[in-house]
């Protein structure tokens, strides 16, 4: 995964940052799967957006589903439920981790790489046996 680097000059000093790279969409200008990242873009975060997040919200009239920059991230998850329908918050900070549904950490790279390890680890070890 590359990592942009902005400049920005400020009276003679320099000052750089790493932005965070995030998935974008929102459901309710284009479309947006729940389920995947096929369709949507890239953004690079501005200065301050440290993190990137998944969101299923219904507190507005229909559901909207979107990928993002953000700005804080108090807790990783955060689920709700109205009317008998799931909704959820998910915030990382990795570039490009706001992948797959909200609430399933299950498709951040990390955690699928730490899974496909262990996989090939134990068949190591069985084939060795």
């Amino acid at each position: 995964m590359s990592i942009d680097t902005a400049e920005y000059k400020q009276n003679e000093y320099s000052l750089y940052f790493i932005a965070r790279i995030c998935f974008h969409c929102d459901s309710r200008n284009e479309a947006c799967p729940e389920d995947s990242v096929n369709g949507t873009s890239s953004t690079t975060c501005s200065e301050g957006n440290d993190f990137c997040v998944v969101v299923k919200d219904g507190r507005h009239v229909g559901t909207r589903f979107y990928r993002d920059c953000i700005n804080e991230c108090d807790k990783e998850l955060v689920d709700w439920s109205k009317d008998g329908e799931e909704y959820c918050k998910m915030c990382c900070d990795e570039d490009y981790c706001n992948v797959g549904r909200c609430s399933s950490s299950v498709f951040r790279p990390s955690y699928v790489f730490f899974v496909l390890s262990v996989i090939v680890a134990s068949r190591i070890m069985i084939v060795l046996a």
